[in-house]
């Protein structure tokens, strides 16, 4: 939490930089800053007016501000490259960056070798990079350069493979052999994520004051949306989390980890993998293998989606999809 707070201050510096400014002289920057395809001004402008008009207004995540921070980057390198006027585009300029993408490869930084048969961008990081370009040109109509809304009919494809199918739960075996090989710190973490179903961002703000040993619950201060809620504690974590705090020796307070970016984490997690021998496929596997198996143990998705913090059961479905024989012994009598 105090990380987040440091990075929104830094960043409300540069809104206040920004509304400093006449509205004249704000709209003169943007337009030069277009002009010149100037990514790191338009970036700048981008986070003022995240800052100050975001949905959620402070703390924007820092998933969602890198995911912005790539997507207007690589659109502003296309932009430059084809002669784009960004206040003013052609009417099937948008369109034909949106087909672009669709057809652009797929590039693993960690890959040894090209793959034989490479891959393109996914259906869902197409749209994560149009959301961020939209994003931009909400700022440019902040900032008074244009009126333009270029991206609004943009069409997109539908991508009707299941959430569970494109980046599958891990495997019960696959935790087991995380948590054999992690030490204390990654092993709460590991349970934060898998039986508590927090997101990364959420599991690592978690603070001891937010624990509640003699009911069993934990308060998640940092739910997406800036919401809190409360869950329960499987007796596995609760357990865990009595022997960190025996093992730090002192009563703890503050946060319950020492590193507290999702880099740093990722860094941990993908040490332990190498270990285990598992594959790291992102740290969202872990609570959709909470998701998952809450709904076999349930089979209510209005409790799961209590349990994962979604405002919609529509999103816990994909999370948490009922096996193929679920209702096996319901109709073995028919």
């Amino acid at each position: 939490m105090a990380l987040e707070l440091d990075v929104y201050r830094g960043q409300l510096e540069q809104a206040r930089h920004l509304t400093n400014l006449t509205d004249d002289n704000k709209r003169k920057k943007a337009v030069r800053a277009c002009a010149e395809k100037d990514f790191d001004t338009l970036w700048e402008i981008v986070l003022g007016y995240l800052t100050l008009y975001a949905q959620n207004k402070i703390l924007t995540s820092t998933h969602t501000i890198r995911s912005y921070h790539t997507g207007i980057r690589q659109f502003v390198e296309y932009a430059t490259q084809n002669a784009w006027n960004l206040l003013n585009p052609k009417r099937d300029d948008p369109q034909l960056w949106v087909n672009a993408l669709l057809v652009t490869p797929a590039i693993n930084p960690k890959a040894v070798r090209p793959p034989k048969k490479p891959k393109t961008l996914s259906i869902d990081t197409v749209r994560s990079r149009v959301a961020a370009v939209r994003t931009l040109y909400k700022a440019l109509r902040w900032a008074g350069a244009t009126e333009a809304d270029p991206f609004q009919d943009v069409r997109l494809p539908k991508d009707n493979t299941h959430s569970l199918e494109k980046n599958a739960p891990y495997a019960e075996e696959e935790v087991e052999a995380f948590l054999e090989y992690a030490d204390l710190p990654m092993q709460v973490l590991i349970y934060l994520l898998s039986h508590g179903g927090l997101r990364i961002s959420e599991a690592l703000a978690v603070e001891w004051e937010d624990l509640d040993d003699s009911r069993r619950r934990l308060r998640i201060n940092e739910g997406k949306g800036r919401k809190t809620r409360t869950i329960a504690m499987s007796t596995s974590l609760l357990q865990v989390l009595r022997e960190y705090r025996r093992e730090l020796g002192v009563r703890p307070d503050g946060q319950l980890f020492s590193f507290g970016t999702r880099e740093t984490a990722h860094y941990h997690i993908e040490k332990v993998a190498l270990q285990a021998g598992v594959r790291f496929r992102g740290f969202h596997a872990f609570r959709k293998y909470a998701g998952t198996r809450l709904m076999e143990q349930v089979k209510d998705l209005s409790r799961v989606a209590n349990h994962l913090g979604h405002a919609s059961v529509d999103t816990t479905r994909k999370y948490a999809k009922p096996a193929a024989d679920d209702l096996k012994d319901e109709l073995s009598g028919w």
